[in-house]
């Protein structure tokens, strides 16, 4: 099974006809969804073969993101729309819920009404700190309801205070963009069960810091996801980046869906 596990309701995803188009046009069986700017089918621009370093792309992404200016105020209506969609095509569509501290009073009873696979956290957007009772909130959460969480960590100091928190935690966390993997890998013993990194995507993250990561974490930690709203023929590109690299063909399978299936429990 394949599964972009890092998609924005919104670009390339920002309707279901054009869902089912990107899907079958690349051999997708499913995506990970999240809110993203409703009815802008735009694709932010970003110069092909000038791929940036992931630190850095963490460091400008509110300059990235101008046109989210308003996200966190928007983000329940997406959240709608995304399980929308979901009640469209539940064979194709995986809802993650965009959580921010907002919104934590409507976790439960969105929960209940809506029955997403996952939560989507993300500090460039609306900042929480990592040691916060709101985060503590959203852990216990997640591990009561087994679901798993993908972030995009702001900055180092958050990458090391994430390792403190879920160790001893029975739960799933994906960090985005496998941003400050080398951190995560000092303290790998104690966290290989919890951590998994999506590669999303060929624009931010290159062949090289890959290699790196499978050579550390092995292939079974790596998810690809395409946040196809960077960069034109995003998904196609990632998805191409992930079939020329140097591992069997088992292991590209892994990578392109068969660790997400496995962490949702899909069959």
């Amino acid at each position: 099974m394949r599964i972009d596990a890092h998609g924005h309701a919104c670009g390339e995803y920002v309707t279901l006809e054009k869902i089912n188009k990107k899907l079958t046009e690349n051999k997708i069986d499913k995506v990970v969804l999240f809110p993203g700017e409703i009815g802008n089918e735009k694709i932010s621009k970003i110069r092909d073969g000038k791929n940036k370093e992931v630190l850095y792309f963490s460091n400008v992404v509110g300059e990235i993101l101008g046109r989210f200016v308003n996200i966190p105020k928007k983000i329940n209506f997406g959240n709608t729309y995304v399980y929308y969609l979901k009640l469209l095509a539940p064979d194709k569509i995986i809802q993650f819920y965009w959580l921010t501290p907002k919104y934590l009073p409507l976790l439960n009873d969105d929960y209940l009404k809506m029955q997403f696979s996952g939560i989507k956290l993300h500090q460039c957007i609306k900042y929480f700190d990592i040691k916060s009772e709101y985060f503590n909130a959203v852990l216990d959460f997640a591990e009561k309801y087994n679901l798993p969480i993908i972030i995009h960590l702001y900055g180092k100091r958050d990458a090391q205070n994430i390792i403190g928190v879920i160790k001893g935690r029975n739960i799933k966390i994906i960090i985005s963009h496998l941003l400050f993997y080398k951190i995560f890998a000092e303290h790998w013993v104690e966290i290989k069960d919890n951590v998994y990194f999506d590669i999303a995507s060929y624009y931010f993250i290159n062949r090289d810091t890959i290699i790196n990561a499978i050579e550390l974490f092995g292939c079974e930690k790596l998810i690809f996801g395409s946040d196809s709203i960077f960069g034109d023929d995003c998904i196609e590109k990632t998805i191409a980046l992930v079939n020329q690299l140097p591992i069997s063909e088992e292991d590209k399978k892994r990578i392109l869906g068969e660790n997400i299936q496995n962490i949702l429990g899909l069959s």
